[in-house]
């Protein structure tokens, strides 16, 4: 299902999930309907971070391998990191503040062996290729910054939600 103003079409996509073994969400819609309406200038499949999961997802994975799967981003700077997983879109030749900024992972045998916690991280990517992220880059200097640290440099954490609250400070 896909929700917009006035349109919400749905289908059952049962037979899709068990032809390709998994679901991928790409915060792109999946009705073309609703795509065009809020002005998409790519369809559900043709979004650069499906075409990285039909690679990855396919065929069984480890849970360390889920985790790198959702953190994906091994762009360098010169090869615009915006487009991947776990896009940065400050640090290519856009320049504007968007990107992923968390990510939550939980897989059924995982959870039942870790008192149902799932693995958490508030931070964006950082490895080799990427810098951790921070507000005092000077091309945020105009950007509020509300909630959260400075500086996003945090590892993966086990978490409990609660009572609609995480057991624990993640930040």
């Amino acid at each position: 299902m896909d929700s917009t103003i006035n349109r919400t079409p749905y289908k059952d996509v049962t037979d899709e999930f068990e032809a390709k073994k998994y679901w991928g969400g790409y915060n792109t819609p999946y009705f073309k309907e609703i795509g065009d309406f809020l002005g998409y200038e790519y369809g559900y499949e043709d979004e650069e971070r499906s075409k990285i999961i039909k690679e990855w997802a396919p065929g069984p994975m480890r849970f360390d391998a889920l985790k790198s799967l959702i953190w994906f981003n091994n762009r360098t700077i010169e090869e615009n990191p915006c487009g991947s997983i776990a896009p940065w879109c400050d640090l290519g030749p856009s320049k504007y503040a968007f990107g992923a900024v968390d990510a939550k992972v939980t897989w059924t045998s995982w959870r039942k062996q870790n008192n149902q916690k799932i693995q958490a991280v508030l931070s964006p990517t950082f490895n080799e290729n990427l810098p951790y992220f921070t507000f005092n880059n000077p091309d945020f200097i105009n950007i509020p910054q509300l909630l959260g640290p400075i500086l996003f440099n945090k590892t993966w954490i086990d978490v409990e939600f609660l009572n609609g609250t995480f057991s624990q400070e993640v930040f």
